[in-house]
């Protein structure tokens, strides 16, 4: 009991020296600001629900901070520095933020399947294909800086590119990163929602674009030696493997699973999307292959 009532003092305390601190913070427009209080962490509500940016709050209880002015460039690189860095390439700019993808997919210190929203950015130093530093606290992702270290010309070709309407197989340019084709498929798509990826290429070219932008993994495909027409596709999703039949043109026509007689009204890259919803709310059941006998 005297533990309990030590550890109850000991925050007391912590809050009492809490209330009226001087914090630096990023604050979003209409949200709280996060902290923490010996381990616990506490949302605070700002005077003004209006502002964004980097702002110095005056603590006033544990619900409620006051915007009391905004930090330098100094003192907002060195809250920067604490979190750490993650460079990105800048997709557009969409339902009021700009989104970014990773530029390095081998950085094992965080796991994005897609774009992120960048936060608090610089208008006059950020647009779509620039490559950029942001700094992660957990929650979001907070631009930094311009990466001056890799090739600026790149965004200049793939705006031009893009004003061009060269459709994203076409790309002719030497010294694009993965992620910036793939930023430039996601802003040509913006464009042209009607546009079919990889509709001209090989059998293999299409699975793989397909279940790659689904987020799968191929393993391995295969033709029916009884059915010319169809191919078995094995692939992984979130590290599951599962086992398919579809058509030349990547309809279905066996998931794998069970979808009420409703496979024909699903492609191989929708698939994924189902998959991961079903695992999502039932867990994974791993592979179907003996499900179906193949």
């Amino acid at each position: 009991m005297s533990d309990a009532i030590d550890l109850i003092n000991k925050f007391d305390a912590r809050e009492k020296d809490f209330v009226g601190k001087i914090l630096l913070a990023p604050v979003l427009r209409g949200s709280t600001v996060r902290s923490r209080l010996g381990g616990v962490q506490v949302e605070l509500r700002t005077n003004d629900r209006r502002f964004e940016g980097y702002a110095l709050l005056k603590v006033k209880d544990l619900k409620n901070a006051e915007i009391i002015g905004q930090p330098t460039l100094k003192q907002t690189a060195e809250y920067l520095k604490l979190f750490p860095r993650l460079r990105m390439v800048v997709i557009d700019k969409f339902d009021g933020a700009w989104w970014g993808l990773m530029f390095n997919k081998s950085d094992k210190r965080f796991k994005l399947d897609g774009p992120v929203p960048i936060r608090l950015v610089n208008e006059d130093r950020i647009g779509p294909f620039r490559t950029i530093e942001t700094r992660c606290d957990g929650a979001n992702f907070y631009y930094e800086t311009d990466n001056v270290q890799h090739d600026f010309a790149n965004c200049v070709r793939l705006n031009g590119f893009l004003a061009k309407r060269v459709a994203p197989e076409e790309l002719r340019c030497a010294g694009l990163v993965p992620a910036e084709r793939l930023a430039y498929l996601m802003a040509f798509l913006r464009t042209d929602p009607t546009y079919l990826p990889g509709k001209d290429g090989t059998i293999d070219d299409r699975i793989r674009f397909a279940l790659r932008h689904a987020g799968a993994q191929l393993s391995a495909f295969w033709m029916e030696r009884s059915d010319e027409s169809a191919m078995m596709v094995r692939f992984t999703v979130d590290g599951v493997p599962y086992t398919c039949r579809v058509n030349e043109d990547l309809t279905l026509q066996s998931a794998g699973i069970c979808l009420s007689g409703q496979d024909q009204n699903f492609d191989l890259a929708s698939l994924v999307g189902v998959l991961r919803e079903r695992d999502r709310k039932y867990g994974g059941y791993g592979d179907y292959d003996e499900q179906e006998g193949y």
